[in-house]
């Protein structure tokens, strides 16, 4: 059999090579490492932005396909880019100190990572054997939550943001499907999507401690998806996201930004956007997000562009007025914010 292998490789590899040479690029023709930008290019408007360090992950555009956080510091108006690779999810800590968030650990594991504000200090936090997302911090700084992307029970674990925690536990086991950032409160209640068997999504409150889920929507209509439900600074509202899909659920048609109360009452729309045509599956979580500035006077969120893979963060008051663009740099995906003082 070794014969037989050898008697018709060797031609076919020759082949091969002589194809390669004549119809593959040169290496001076082929596309360098992606490289990212150390500031972000766009105009940032500091000034609608008020205080604080807003923080989000850009995907770069396909002739510079990069991946990494970005920071700005409305405080000194600067903006920096952080290279974490294969990464997703950053969430900044209360106070703007650190950022966690989900790392391919190893070719296909990711882990929960915090590092300094500055991308220093990168630290593996959780290691476990299974793939950990969607990080979020306690309104004190000191501890994280992220959940195990495990079928049909989901863990949700909080922990010490350090390596090797000692009081890492589970708060309660999921069935079926949850999403997050799982935001805490100041008075420790967590907002977070789930996904019941035999039901639709839905915004749900319970304890820190996993305790005493209630349920502050209504199921979500066929073609209805909630996103990204979170605290108002102060505790006293919620913020989310809906979009409208067709059926095919690839395409996006509508967005919508919500408050309601924190019990699901007084539910109202901020703003809407009509008529869209943007694509609806994207890689990754946390796509479609929205957050509090940290005096709760704004609300930054991403946008999809019609007809591709490109969004852009946008902020509004929570009255609907003031809508301003805040990112507008070209082909760029700009998802997963958070604001921090």
């Amino acid at each position: 059999m070794k014969a037989k292998i050898a008697k018709w490789l060797f031609p076919a590899m020759s082949i091969g090579m002589l194809f390669c040479f004549l119809a593959c690029p040169s290496k001076e023709n082929t596309p360098s490492t992606p490289t990212l930008p150390a500031s972000l290019p766009d105009p940032i408007p500091y000034e609608n932005l008020i205080q604080g360090k807003l923080v989000f992950e850009r995907i770069g555009p396909s002739e510079n396909n990069y991946s990494g956080v970005y920071v700005i510091d409305v405080n000194t108006r600067k903006s920096w880019g952080i290279d974490y690779g294969a990464g997703d999810a950053p969430q900044v800590s209360p106070d703007g100190s650190r950022i966690a968030f989900s790392k391919l650990a190893d070719q296909t594991i990711y882990d929960i990572h915090v590092m300094r504000i500055d991308g220093t200090q990168v630290q593996n936090i959780s290691s476990l054997p299974d793939q950990d997302r969607q990080p979020s911090w306690t309104p004190d700084g000191n501890q994280v939550l992220f959940w195990i992307d495990t079928f049909p029970d989901i863990p949700l674990y909080r922990q010490t943001a350090v390596a090797n925690p000692q009081d890492r536990m589970v708060i309660r086991t999921f069935s079926l499907e949850v999403d997050g950032p799982f935001s805490v409160s100041p008075d420790l209640k967590i907002v977070f999507l789930w996904r019941q068997e035999g039901g639709n999504w839905q915004i749900w409150t319970m304890n820190l401690d996993g305790s005493n889920p209630i349920s502050v929507s209504p199921p979500a209509p066929a073609g209805i998806y909630y996103h990204s439900p979170v605290w108002s600074p102060d505790g006293k509202r919620i913020a989310y996201l809906t979009t409208e899909e067709d059926s095919s659920g690839g395409v996006v048609k509508s967005m919508e930004l919500f408050i309601m109360d924190a019990d699901g009452r007084h539910a109202r729309s901020v703003i809407k956007f009509d008529g869209m045509n943007a694509e609806g599956t994207w890689s990754g979580w946390n796509d479609i997000s929205v957050c509090w500035s940290p005096d709760g006077s704004k609300l930054a969120f991403n946008k999809k562009e019609d007809g591709n893979l490109c969004s852009h963060i946008f902020l509004i008051s929570p009255d609907g007025t003031g809508l301003t663009q805040v990112t507008s740099e070209t082909g760029v995906t700009d998802r997963s914010l958070s604001w921090s003082r």
